[in-house]
Order: structure tokens, then sequence, then C-alpha cells
């Protein structure tokens, strides 16, 4: 496992996040927001709600514009989610 690390937009956002963690919606739309990160995050989401897919679809977005305010980001995160819940 040596060499894996996060990525730069998820490094980038990580540090635009205050100590509590309380400002990530105010966060600005990223033009370079797209990437993987999002997505590899995701399908713990799937496991999770794979009965309400209402909440799957919330919680997938939100958690995916943590890191990758951009719609290539966080659909991402929730094609994941989804597709994780469906299997």
């Amino acid at each position: 496992m040596s060499g894996r690390a996060p990525g730069g937009t998820c490094i980038s956002s990580a540090k635009k996040i205050n100590y509590q963690g309380t400002n990530w919606k105010e966060l600005a739309f990223s033009k370079r927001g797209g990437g993987c990160g999002a997505s590899m995050r995701a399908a713990c989401i799937g496991l999770y709600y794979h009965n309400n897919y209402d909440k799957l679809i919330e919680v997938s977005i939100e958690s995916g514009r943590i890191t990758h305010n951009n719609p290539l980001g966080y659909l991402g995160a929730l094609v994941a989610a989804l597709f994780t819940a469906f299997s």
C-alpha cells in the first residue's frame, strides 16, 4: 500500500475546511473538482442506505461535495453508492 495517498482535489478541499468542519457547505464550486476520491468513499453509503434511496442520494452527494464540489466529482459518489446498493 506504499505510495497511496489522497489526490490533489481531496487535499486542497480538506485544507479549506475549518477545524470544526462546519464550513464545508460554504466551499466554492470547483471548476476542477472532478476526480475519483468522492466515488471511492461512497460504496459504504450504498451498503448502509440500500433500502432508503432518498437518503442514499442525499448523503452520497453531500459527502462527495465535501471534497469534490463539481458535478463530475459528487455525481460519481452518487453512482458508486447507488450501484453498490443495487448489488
